[in-house]
């Protein structure tokens, strides 16, 4: 038997979806563009990171740059930072881990990491800066290791913290996550793990905490078992040392995007998934406040590719949102309600392949606002392209109250199947019927209703179980019910 549960009374409103601008950042054909990453700066100004190449597999032409867009000015202005080597073509883009890394200091200044080939089997990492003006690259690794994956995050003071894989060269089982500080151009690292027997390569992410302490998270993967999301931190105690484990009762996951809170602990947004070997994995959310983690089901079956990874970001009022590309064509944010996780659509191009970047790629400001970064690629018309999106108003809650003064009388029976409301005075009412993912499942009520009580009636036997908003205006004022029919 079909039940239905009352859970919210009047006075509370469904937000209407959200209206995003597009702005081009990048030019046209013949180039590619790929791995978009963004940063907010003072002023909620964007800075984009992205890289640019081009192929010409016929004339055997290739060429690729590490370049940056800012919107600083009131416009959009783009700079190349440097050009790769051309031993970066045998860099395979599918695997796990991002070309570099940036911050955005408070001055606009712009910190870039990134890691190039200095042979077919060996790279180095490179730190690229304007603070002079223009970028200038300095070298921060000279050997014959490899060096790839940063995760770079300017700390409390100013200081650049850089964090990143390291593999032996002469024994490629011995594979090292390393944590440092730049200096004037100069990388100066410590060993936080060394992982010998197995190979770590998805991304990771560097975060602090309020007392300034760093937070890496991180997978731990071998051939024998699922890769597992893990958290590093410096042990406080000498000799000096990190403390290094899996969260929680391993939790299996790649691709971690957090965020630190002071309400909440750390915040996490990553793929969920058994073997990873399908084309489709969950996204989960995750928080961690000392010894206390608590993860969830965000969306379930998601595009699994290294493009398609989730990105996280909180609200002003700590509420998470999480970014993610759906069935390879549209971006969509998934916010987390009183009623569950609630998708809106962000992009409306499902004819397109859209894609983010490797971790940050998506920010809210100080007010609310949305900030997001991402690649259009239309294969058959040769057109690729870097975009900008930001939302027209400030991301809330899908459910919010309304004032006190504009509360009207509507309650929901569970019983009768039935919405009733009273009208002070007369007037036109418009009530509609949403599902949970704000889509209008049909008209309720529509028409001029005089003063007194009134009873709508639902159809219980035409909806599936799930959540469900009865959402209008009565008599001119907002009004919503919320409601959940279960089986």
């Amino acid at each position: 038997m079909k039940k239905a549960v009352l859970l919210l009374l009047a006075g509370v409103f469904l937000l209407s979806a959200v209206q995003w601008q597009e702005e081009l950042i990048s030019g046209e054909s013949p180039y590619y563009y790929m791995s978009p990453l963004l940063k907010l700066g003072e002023e909620r100004h964007a800075h984009v990171l992205y890289l640019q190449a081009y192929y010409d597999w016929e004339a055997e032409s290739t060429a690729a740059w590490i370049k940056v867009a800012s919107n600083a000015t009131g416009s959009w202005t783009t700079r190349k930072v440097v050009r790769l080597s051309k031993d970066f073509y045998s860099y395979d883009p599918d695997l796990m881990f991002p070309p570099y890394g940036f911050d955005v200091d408070f001055e606009g200044n712009t910190y870039i990491v990134f890691f190039d080939f200095a042979s077919e089997e060996e790279t180095n990492l490179f730190f690229a800066c304007d603070s002079s003006g223009e970028f200038v690259v300095d070298t921060l690794t000279n050997d014959m290791n490899i060096q790839v994956g940063p995760a770079v995050k300017l700390d409390s003071e100013g200081q650049l913290k850089l964090a990143y894989l390291e593999v032996d060269s002469e024994d490629w089982s011995r594979v090292q996550i390393r944590y440092g500080t730049i200096r004037a151009g100069n990388l100066d690292s410590e060993l936080v793990i060394e992982m010998s027997d197995q190979f770590l390569f998805f991304a990771m992410d560097l975060v602090f905490s309020d007392d300034g302490t760093p937070h890496l998270f991180y997978s731990r993967h071998d051939e024998d078992s699922d890769p597992v999301l893990c958290h590093a931190a410096p042990s406080g105690i000498e000799p000096a040392g990190w403390n290094c484990g899996p969260l929680g009762d391993s939790v299996k996951g790649i691709f971690p995007c957090v965020v630190s809170d002071d309400r909440k602990g750390f915040c996490m947004a990553y793929l969920n998934g058994e073997h990873f070997e399908e084309d489709f994995e969950d996204i989960h959310y995750l928080t961690l406040d000392g010894s206390d983690l608590e993860d969830e089901l965000v969306q379930e079956s998601v595009s699994f590719d290294c493009y398609f990874t989730p990105a996280l970001a909180l609200n002003p009022d700590g509420v998470p949102f999480v970014v993610s590309v759906n069935d390879y064509s549209d971006f969509y944010y998934t916010v987390k309600t009183d009623a569950g996780w609630i998708e809106e659509k962000i992009t409306n191009t499902p004819e397109l392949d859209e894609a983010g970047g490797v971790g940050h790629f998506f920010a809210i400001d100080s007010q609310g606002y949305g900030h997001l970064a991402y690649v259009i690629d239309d294969y058959f018309e040769e057109v690729y392209q870097v975009f900008y999106a930001k939302s027209l108003e400030p991301l809330l809650e899908g459910i919010a109250e309304s004032s006190p003064s504009t509360r009207t009388t509507l309650r929901f029976e569970s019983g009768e199947y039935v919405i009733h409301f009273s009208l002070h005075v007369g007037g036109l009412v418009y009530l509609d019927l949403y599902d949970a993912s704000g889509r209008r499942v049909k008209n309720l009520a529509s028409g001029t209703f005089c003063e007194g009580e009134h009873v709508v009636p639902i159809k219980s036997g035409e909806l599936s179980a799930g959540v469900y908003f009865a959402q209008g205006f009565l008599a001119g004022q907002p009004a919503s019910v919320k409601i959940i029919f279960t089986r």
